[in-house]
């Protein structure tokens, strides 16, 4: 297991997106050292395997992926200037007290 399946694993993402083709996006928020946050986005294709009837999944994308891959990363760029606002006017609003 990698530490990025361990990060997955262990977390769960503030916000997820599916799109046809089985193509999926989720976006994670961490905290560096100095109370920073960032933002960690996951993109993959989902499937069944013929082999074992198994459902997987793969960071590959195919060729007719790539604009399904495009729409869903343009709402999780949304989403994530959309929480980056909320953010500012909630440290705003907490400074003004």
């Amino acid at each position: 297991m990698t530490d990025n399946e361990t990060q997955d694993n262990a977390t769960r993402p503030v916000m997820s997106f599916s799109g046809s083709g089985g193509i999926h996006l989720a976006i994670w928020k961490n905290k560096m050292e100095n109370d920073q946050e960032f933002y960690s986005v996951k993109l993959e294709r989902r499937y069944k395997d013929e082999k074992d009837g198994e459902y997987k999944s793969t960071p590959y994308l195919r060729g007719g992926d790539l604009l399904r891959a495009q729409r869903l990363l343009g709402d999780a760029d949304a989403w994530i200037e959309q929480d980056r606002q909320k953010n500012r006017l909630a440290n705003q609003n907490a400074a003004a007290r």
